[in-house]
């Protein structure tokens, strides 16, 4: 793994204060996540981001959104840049979209946006499509975010292998489906949920730095215990 980011990469510096706060993620510190070791636990975050469960049932194929450690405290995210709708670019697909847009919008910035969008399909010469256009072109379909731990004092490194052992040497995160409901239909005095929001729930492990790990007792424990509050901190409803 290298600490440098990857090229064209969206960093975000986590703000362990707002875990709604991080971009398109949510990051939620959790105690007492389960290890690979059977019956310990240890420290970690829950990492969630939203994903178009339409995008599964179009290709199932495909690893729409994957994550995985670049760094000590760097995740590296791939998510789609493209939403569900514009997804594959086919001439007659792209011919409807940018209909609308040259609809709405004024003749000099849709040429600037077709000028733009002609280079997302590479061109033939000979019946095969140039390998560099094509290499272009599959990056514009995907965008990277770096989610950097750095600034969070209490991590000494993050670990997707310390709560999978699918992790690999790469320190691949896995991730739970998780279903929230986004539509209510109101049934007298009920409510039920008519539509559901898929969320991606990425895992990752904590190493404490060695200095905590080795901490005993009196001052210096205390000092810990303030560095490690967040996870400590009980939700709103229970203070």
């Amino acid at each position: 793994m290298s600490d440098q980011y990857p090229k064209g990469a969206i960093i975000i510096i986590v703000d362990n204060e707002k875990p709604e706060g991080n971009g398109p993620f949510w990051v939620y510190p959790v105690p007492d996540m389960e290890s690979v070791e059977e019956g310990q636990e240890t420290k970690g975050f829950l990492i969630m981001c939203s994903v178009d469960q339409r995008c599964d049932e179009r290709d199932g194929t495909v690893q729409w959104i994957s994550a995985k450690m670049v760094g000590r405290k760097q995740i590296h995210f791939r998510v789609p840049s493209l939403p569900f709708f514009m997804m594959p670019l086919s001439a007659i697909h792209q011919d409807a979209v940018y209909k609308a847009l040259d609809d709405q919008l004024p003749e000099s910035i849709m040429k600037s946006i077709n000028h733009s969008v002609a280079f997302l399909t590479p061109s033939t010469t000979g019946g095969s499509v140039d390998p560099m256009e094509s290499a272009v072109a599959e990056a514009r379909k995907w965008t990277t975010y770096v989610l950097d731990f750095s600034r969070v004092s209490y991590v000494g490194e993050l670990k997707a292998s310390l709560v999978s052992r699918e992790a690999g040497t790469d320190e691949v995160l896995s991730f739970d489906y998780i279903l929230l409901p986004c539509k209510w239909e109101a049934d007298g005095m009920a409510e039920e949920a008519s539509e559901l929001e898929e969320f991606l729930g990425f895992r990752v492990g904590v190493e404490l730095p060695q200095a905590q790990a080795s901490r005993k007792v009196g001052r210096p424990q205390q000092a810990q215990k303030s560095k490690m509050q967040l996870w400590e901190r009980k939700p709103h409803w229970q203070r």
